[in-house]
C-alpha cells in the first residue's frame, strides 16, 4: 500500500520504489464507496477500463465522494490528462459490479478501476492515453497485472464501456504484458 505519493512523482509501496507517476496524480481523493479492510496486493491481477459517461471528470469525482453513489474507481482521468486517485491499490473499490472473467466473478476484489472522462462515441484524447499508459506501466511494475480489460468484457450485455472508440492497439503497444486483449 502507498503511504503517500511523494512530490517528486515517485511511487513507493511497502518501502520499495516501484515507479513514477511523472507527476500524473494531480489530486488524491477519498471515497466512502469501498469495502472494509485491506486486500492483499498479490490478489490483484486485472485493470478494468471504464468511461465516465460525461465529457469531464468533475461530475464523476463528485459522485464518487457521495455515499449514496455506491460506486467508485481507483483513478479518474480527465480529458486534459489530469489524474484523480481515489484510495490505494489495497482498497477494494466498487467499479466492476456484477462481473466475471476467466472463471472468476466479483472482480472488484481483484482489480483496479480506471475511468476515462468520455462517452461511448466521444473517443479519448492523446492526453488521456498518455496518462492511462503511464498509470498502467506503474501498475504493471508494482503488482504484475495479468489483464487489462474493458468493463464490456467483464460484464457483457450489461456494460459497453470503454466502447468502440477506445484505442486498444495503442494500449497494447505500450503494455508490458502480453495479456492485454487484442480487440481490433
Amino acid at each position: 500500500m502507498f503511504s503517500k505519493i511523494p512530490e517528486s512523482g515517485e511511487v513507493w509501496k511497502d518501502g520499495i520504489k516501484i515507479g513514477t507517476y511523472r507527476k500524473m496524480i494531480n489530486l488524491k481523493k477519498e471515497t466512502p464507496n469501498k469495502s472494509k479492510g485491506v486486500r492483499k496486493i498479490a490478489s490483484i491481477d486485472t485493470v478494468v477500463i471504464h468511461y465516465t459517461g460525461s465529457m469531464n471528470a468533475k461530475g464523476s469525482v463528485s459522485w464518487f465522494e457521495n455515499p449514496d453513489a455506491k460506486v467508485s474507481s481507483h483513478y479518474v482521468v480527465d480529458r486534459d490528462g489530469k489524474v484523480y486517485e481515489f484510495e490505494n491499490w489495497g482498497t477494494t473499490l466498487w467499479h466492476a459490479g456484477k462481473s466475471e472473467w476467466n472463471g472468476k466473478s466479483g472482480l472488484n476484489r481483484t482489480s483496479i478501476g480506471i475511468e476515462l472522462a468520455g462517452t461511448y462515441h466521444s473517443g479519448f484524447t492523446d492526453s488521456q492515453y498518455k496518462s492511462l499508459t503511464g498509470l498502467l506501466g506503474t501498475i504493471y511494475k508494482g503488482i504484475g497485472i495479468k489483464y487489462v480489460l474493458g468493463h464490456e468484457q467483464i460484464s457483457p450485455g450489461r456494460k459497453v464501456d470503454p466502447g468502440p472508440s477506445f484505442n486498444w492497439g495503442l494500449v497494447r503497444a505500450h503494455a508490458e504484458d502480453s495479456n492485454v486483449p487484442d480487440l481490433s
